[in-house]
């Protein structure tokens, strides 16, 4: 039986850009996960469907105008013991492989994105954010959900 509590869940959808066998990443700076990688994306508004709010994030994040067609599910990855999290919020972030065609990303929120790397899939940064992390490990290996992920030290 589900437990009552006042904490929240944040539910939030990132992009695997992917070309050239390599991942686009953004270094974070000023806002939560600062000096650390994470894929494009962000959390849900009120209302909103996973698909729309990736698609308003990578307007607003990358400059990148896309359609829902674009948009395939990648993974889910769920860890409500993440140590990263902060005023005991769960976080669950959903993946979706992201086709941008020849459209070129760009930091668009130069206050939040200190750079944008393209890095390959098997050779990642060790400063990424937990639940990214997890969702990248989730498709290098092939799963879209697995609850034991847990960050690398």
């Amino acid at each position: 039986m589900p437990r009552e509590t006042k904490e929240k869940i944040c539910v939030g959808a990132v992009a695997l850009i992917r070309r050239d066998n390599k991942v686009l990443l953004q270094l974070r700076k000023n806002c939560f996960g600062a000096g650390k990688y994470g894929l494009p994306g962000g959390h849900l508004e009120y209302m909103e469907r996973l698909d729309e709010a990736l698609l308003r994030e990578l307007k607003e994040e990358l400059d990148l105008n896309l359609a829902k067609e674009n948009l395939r599910f990648a993974a889910i990855f769920d860890d409500p013991h993440d140590p990263c999290r902060r005023d005991q919020e769960h976080h669950i972030q959903v993946c979706f492989f992201v086709e941008i065609g020849n459209q070129i990303p760009r930091i668009n929120e130069p206050n939040k994105c200190e750079k944008l790397e393209w890095f390959d899939i098997m050779n990642l940064p060790e400063n990424i954010l937990t639940q990214h992390r997890g969702s990248l490990e989730l498709v290098r290996n092939g799963k879209i959900y697995d609850n034991k992920i847990k960050e690398k030290k």
